[in-house]
């Protein structure tokens, strides 16, 4: 059995849109036999919870909450990692790891960053960008306009456990055509659900972007599947 390594779960301290908290997650990939997952709730501009009129300290403290508190359930079981997604705007989401708070606290400015100019700034300094469901479809109002950045970023999100085959499909062909490692996650809002994509390494790391950088020429580590939900865990 390998090492599973989730890269995609949300929180319900801070992602307004999911039901499960930072703890209720960690109890359902610890009974999954996960070595590690990303805890990636959403940043300013998405489905987050956090008011907009507070000090820029303050946002942060509050955006990483769910992150702490899936490192304090975890203990020495799992291993957490931060990071958070990225909205640009009409449904266009992406994946941003390999960070710290540290790096959240020093540009208080970075709200005001376009786009490009954002990626760039968190590839330079060892981070991770990775195009979340680039083809999802799902009937929100405000998903109007599919937008590609092939050139920004470091990988596809090929593998999303909540979208339909056939929107893994195309991302999937995207990410071929334009060179790109293809990553997998479970976009995880609730907790336990019917199936989950991720990783599934060789060894366990304790550095994410190692995780990641090494995941990229092993595309056989990707899946995407369903796990058999253990009793004691069907009431999370």
């Amino acid at each position: 059995m390998g090492y599973k390594y989730e890269l995609h779960v949300h929180t319900s301290e801070v992602s307004r849109c999911a039901e499960c908290s930072a703890a209720g997650q960690v109890e359902v990939y610890r009974s999954l036999g996960y070595t590690g997952i990303c805890i990636t709730d959403h940043f300013f501009g998405g489905s987050n919870n956090i008011p907009p009129d507070i000090p820029w300290e303050e946002k942060i403290r509050r955006l990483v909450s769910g992150y702490e508190h899936a490192v304090q359930a975890a203990g020495a079981d799992l291993d957490v990692f931060l990071g958070w997604e990225y909205t640009l705007g009409g449904g266009s989401d992406f994946l941003i790891l390999g960070l710290d708070t540290d790096w959240l606290l020093r540009y208080p400015d970075q709200l005001k960053w376009k786009p490009a100019e954002y990626f760039t700034k968190v590839r330079e300094d060892g981070g991770f960008v990775i195009h979340a469901h680039p083809f999802r479809r799902y009937p929100y109002p405000w998903i109007d306009t599919i937008k590609l950045m092939p050139w920004h970023i470091d990988g596809v999100e090929g593998y999303n456990a909540s979208n339909e085959d056939d929107e893994n499909d195309m991302a999937l062909q995207y990410a071929a055509h334009y060179h790109l490692p293809i990553y997998g996650g479970s976009d995880n809002h609730e907790g336990w659900v019917n199936r989950y994509a991720g990783i599934e390494a060789d060894r366990r790391y304790e550095n994410i972007t190692d995780l990641l950088r090494t995941a990229a020429s092993h595309p056989e580590w990707i899946f995407c599947r369903s796990e058999t939900c253990p009793s004691e865990m069907k009431e999370i």
